[in-house]
């Protein structure tokens, strides 16, 4: 639902969205309940989108894909390199997207403490250092095989951006991925902001 204020010549809209289920955790890149799931989808934005149309009043996936971080996602002609080239975007604190950051999240994916490490060899990504970044607007992927998957799972809220600077400045030896500090923060590209967070209240 959604309720307004009207005072003072100004309104402020609040969107409220009840879950079944607790937000267990914001940290994008490990296995959380649905209610955490729902959070972040708001928090990050993935290289690309699902590509959605109206089906009897309810909006369905289609199996296409659109742009959302990138602009593009190209492999060469060889099948051996995937481009991943980036739109203008921001954090909340104002950065700008760098292809820096989508580099680190690609690699955090593969390196880090998440679950998609299990799943990138089959998008022929087996190693973080198959991972560059050419410029500052452009990540390449050297992968064994262009997969039929790759831009399925680029969709993936796991992939969404997670900004370099702020989460290493968070990072202790005992968690060089700062998982624990990402768990109630956040480095939003997405839609939303985070402004508070309780995990058994909101």
């Amino acid at each position: 639902g959604s309720n307004a204020s009207t005072g003072g010549g100004s309104s402020k809209q609040r969107i409220v969205v009840s879950l079944d289920s607790e937000i267990s955790t914001l940290e994008p890149q490990t296995f959380r309940t649905l209610g955490a799931f729902a959070a972040t989808a708001g928090l990050y934005c993935a290289p690309l989108r699902e590509q959605l149309a109206a089906d009897g009043g309810m909006q369905k996936a289609t199996g296409e894909t659109k742009s959302g971080l990138a602009q593009s996602v190209e492999p060469s002609a060889d099948g051996k390199k995937v481009t991943i080239r980036l739109r203008d975007a921001k954090f909340a604190d104002g950065s700008p997207v760098t292809a820096d950051d989508v580099a680190y999240t690609l690699k955090r994916a593969i390196d880090g403490p998440g679950y998609v490490k299990s799943l990138t060899p089959f998008l022929g990504l087996k190693a973080s250092s198959q991972i560059t970044v050419a410029d500052p607007k452009t990540v390449e992927l050297s992968v064994t095989q262009v997969s039929p998957l790759l831009k399925k799972f680029l969709t993936f809220q796991t992939f969404g951006a997670i900004e370099k600077k702020t989460v290493q400045a968070h990072a202790t030896a005992a968690d060089p991925w700062a998982a624990q500090w990402l768990s109630s923060h956040s480095t939003s590209c997405g839609p939303y902001t985070l402004d508070n967070y309780s995990s058994d209240l909101q």
